[in-house]
Formats: structure tokens, sequence, C-alpha cells
């Protein structure tokens, strides 16, 4: 499997493991993103998008695993004999030298599991990472204004607001504010 960074139990008791995804995960990746986009509007991808195909996402998990300020994480439960996805979190650095410092942070977790402190790991060890990390300084975000729990996660772990983009995402039946977040890599920063 992949390399583990991270076992333990969530809220509820139950075990999973936090790891580093790679190509392999590919197809469990898809599932998990094909579920996540079904199961909640919270996201800006939509079950109306079209995903990758399993070539092309082993292609994107390779490139995440090579370039140095990037990483995915996934969470999922180990002994099962299926181990689907609980959650995925991405990194994603700037492709740029003036750009190269900042990670833009993406996370799904499956409804099924909110709430059992699966999204506070990812989150966790990934700022582990970016505080390891030689190039990343900056870990930055977008996040739904009506997603308040999602907003105090992530204030709880140092993140401030810096901004707000108005009217910026389309929904059903209303356009929807994302609000802006980051923080530094090192809290001794702040």
């Amino acid at each position: 499997m992949s390399n583990v960074v991270w076992r333990g139990r969530d809220a509820e008791g139950d075990e999973y493991v936090v790891s580093v995804g790679s190509r392999r995960d590919a197809d469990r990746f898809l599932s998990h993103m094909e579920a996540i986009v079904s199961e909640t509007d919270r996201l800006l991808q939509s079950p109306e998008d079209e995903l990758p195909d399993a070539t092309t996402q082993r292609a994107i998990l390779d490139q995440l695993d090579r370039l140095k300020n990037c990483l995915c994480l996934i969470a999922y439960r180990p002994r099962l004999v299926r181990q689907d996805l609980l959650g995925s979190l991405t990194l994603l650095g700037g492709t740029t030298r003036r750009t190269r410092h900042i990670a833009k942070l993406g996370m799904g977790v499956r409804r099924t599991v909110w709430r059992r402190g699966i999204g506070r790991r990812l989150v966790t060890e990934s700022l582990r990472w970016a505080e390891r990390n030689a190039i990343v300084e900056r870990v930055a975000l977008q996040v739904y204004a009506s997603n308040t729990a999602a907003m105090s996660l992530y204030e709880d772990m140092g993140f401030e607001v810096d901004g707000r983009l108005q009217r910026e995402v389309q929904l059903e039946d209303h356009l929807e504010d994302l609000v802006t977040m980051s923080r530094p890599t090192s809290l001794e920063a702040l």
C-alpha cells in the first residue's frame, strides 16, 4: 500500500490510516471523488463535472509525487478487504517562481465519517509535511462562506480569513460566496 504517515482511531473508535497517495491509489481515489461530489454541494466540483480517467489520474498522482511542493494524502480503513477512501487532501504548490511558496489545500471527506476527526487529521498531517518542506511557506484554501463547520476547523488550526469572493460559485438555486483563508507553515511566524 501507500506510505503511511499516521495510524489511529476516529472519534467513534474505528481504526483508520493516513498515507501519501500514489499511482496505485488512482482507482479508489476516483471512486472517492465520484462519491463525495454526489454527497455534498460544498465542493467546487459537481456530479456533472467530468472526472479524469484512471490513466490520467495515475499521471496526476505521479506528478504530485514528483513535485517537491505538492502532496496528496488519503485516509482509509486498513483492515477492510476493500479499502475505500474515507477522505483525501491535496496540497498543490504554485508552479511559478513567484508562487511556488504557496500550496493550495483541497480536501474531501465522505459524509458517513463527517465530524469524526478525519478532516482534522488530514489537515494536521498536511501542515506537518508543509512545515518540514523547504519550499512551501504558506498554505491557502477557499471555503464556502456558509460552511461554518469547516471555517471553524480551519480557524482552530491557525488559518486566518484573507478575504471574501462575492457570489463566486453558482449552485442550483443561488450564488455562494467563497472565503479565502491561509496560514504560514510555521505558527511561530504568526
